[in-house]
């Protein structure tokens, strides 16, 4: 019986249950997330990222070595690890895109001028290749 963090049912001794202030299972924190998904983002170099983290939002630098926008207006890139031995595909979305055009252009000017831009987004894996759906582009 774990006593340090829950409660014993003093009916049972065996059932345990979980502590008042902790959120349900079913109810959503402060932050919008589900309660076992973190709620503070996290970095990790682009060689790091891998499909256990899909579904995860998590920051990443490197390298845009290719960029293509589509007709529909969004954006898809390669960043490269600034080490040069690992790679992830991005997309930026036409909404985010839209909602502040200077992330096209750090992208753009990554690419350009070979220097390493720093990026949030969402882990995902999609047609079997790993993505990150970004929504932060910025330099430090």
């Amino acid at each position: 019986i774990e006593q340090s963090k829950n409660k014993t049912d003093p009916g049972n001794p065996k059932i345990v249950k979980p502590d008042d202030n902790k959120p349900d299972n079913n109810e959503q924190n402060n932050t919008g997330r589900e309660p076992n998904k973190p709620a503070t983002d996290s970095f990790a170099e682009v060689k790091d990222i891998t499909a256990a983290m899909s579904g995860m939002t998590r920051e990443t630098r490197g390298i845009v070595t290719v960029l293509n926008e589509a007709k529909n207006g969004n954006v898809y890139f390669t960043l490269q690890d600034v080490s040069g031995n690992a790679e992830i595909k991005g997309v930026l979305f036409k909404k985010t895109n839209n909602d502040d055009p200077s992330r096209k252009e750090m992208l753009l000017q990554s690419r350009d001028s070979g220097s390493p831009i720093y990026l949030k987004g969402d882990i995902d894996v999609y047609k079997g290749e790993l993505e990150i759906k970004t929504w932060q582009v910025y330099k430090k």
